[in-house]
This record gives C-alpha cells, sequence and structure tokens, in this order.
C-alpha cells in the first residue's frame, strides 16, 4: 500500500505519491466544477491568481481557496459522500450551508491508504481547511508549522479614504471539533520546519509502510 503525501502551502499546493512520487500541483483549494465562490472566503485575494510558481524560487503570498475546493480535495481521502466536513455559517442571512464528501470525483479515491500533510507558516484560508479537516477526522497526518489562522471570511469597509476595516462576516464550523482554526492556526501532529516536513513525511511513510 503506497502512502499519499499532501503539501499545503498555497491553497492545496501538492498532491504527491509515494513511492512514485507522482504529483499534482495547485495554488488555491478550489472546485473545478465550483465556478461560483463565496463573495470572498478568508484570506482570499480578489485579484486574478497568479500563475504556478517556480518550485525552486521563493513561494508566493497564499491566495487561499473556496470551501467548496477544500470540500472537494477532502473526498478524494474518503471512500463515499456520507462524510460531513464541516458546515459554513453566513451572519447576513442567518444560514448554514452543510459540506460533505462528493459523490462523484474526476480521479480514483485513495480511502485507506496513510495520509501524510505538509503545512508551513504560510498555509492559509482554503489550505488550512483542508489540513483542519482531514486532520480532526483522524484521517491525516500533519506534518510541518503551525499555519496562518485565517478560517472567517470578510468583507472591507471603508472608514476614510485613507482607512478600511476589515470585518468578518462568516464562520467555518468543523462537523468534529465544532470550532476552526481562526486567529490560532492548524498544529501539526510533528512539528518541524517547513522546508523539512517532506523529508520527515517521506521517512515516516516508509517506516510505516516497511
Amino acid at each position: 500500500m503506497a502512502a499519499a503525501l499532501v503539501e499545503v502551502a498555497h491553497g492545496v499546493q501538492r498532491l504527491g505519491q509515494q513511492p512514485k512520487r507522482s504529483c499534482l500541483q495547485l495554488h488555491a483549494a478550489h472546485a473545478t466544477a465550483a465556478r461560483r465562490r463565496p463573495q470572498h472566503t478568508a484570506g482570499e485575494d480578489r485579484r486574478p491568481p497568479t500563475p504556478p510558481a517556480d518550485p525552486t524560487r521563493a513561494r508566493p503570498p497564499c491566495r487561499g481557496g473556496s470551501p467548496a475546493g477544500a470540500a472537494m480535495w477532502c473526498s478524494y481521502f474518503f471512500p463515499d459522500d456520507q462524510v460531513h466536513l464541516n458546515d459554513f455559517y453566513q451572519r447576513a442571512t442567518d444560514s448554514t450551508r452543510q459540506f460533505w464528501t462528493l459523490p462523484q470525483l474526476p480521479a480514483p479515491r485513495y480511502p485507506v491508504r496513510p495520509v501524510y500533510v505538509l503545512t508551513s507558516a504560510t498555509t492559509f484560508s482554503g489550505g488550512e481547511d483542508v489540513a483542519y479537516t482531514l486532520q480532526a477526522l483522524g484521517r491525516a497526518e500533519l506534518v510541518g508549522e503551525t499555519t496562518g489562522g485565517g478560517a472567517h471570511p470578510t468583507e472591507r469597509y471603508p472608514v476614510t479614504a485613507h482607512i478600511t476595516v476589515t470585518v468578518p462576516t462568516a464562520r467555518t464550523i468543523n462537523a468534529v471539533t465544532g470550532s476552526n482554526w481562526e486567529g490560532v492556526g492548524v498544529r501539526p501532529d510533528r512539528a518541524v520546519p517547513a522546508d523539512k516536513a517532506l523529508e520527515t513525511a517521506h521517512r515516516e511513510a516508509i517506516r510505516r509502510l516497511a
């Protein structure tokens, strides 16, 4: 049985499969089919996303992602659509939307192999959603650094010509913990510097699968 490695740094940044090490690189946790995104997801920059970064260069700031995208990525690591991931409460409408694993995916699921999620201090918003959810459900082991701590979607309100106030307008509620990672980040199970996370997880995967 192979182990899956998930590196989360810019939304969802890398999916890898050991020992072949095939990977898929993304720069935000967006669902391909979910074209309509919330007005402003926590930590998400509204400007057009930048092209994928050269992996040999410094990583660009995280632009986050959508709750639907995070739910899609989490779905790959569960067998069906019966797993309640989290809820999304919006203050303006006093409404709650539930997010569950998806019934159909464009690629195979990996419901039983070990999963390691690699995090850094720049992991934010949608990337944190994936990491926190998989950790809370006991589906993945997190390796790396505590993440940035952005779980509440916000809106910007101008106060003067030079001052803008950012106000939370919604919150994520995890189905297991009843809470989220706002302001505190997602704490890894194995705390190591971000540049050592992949090496550490790889070594642990080999040991576990030996």
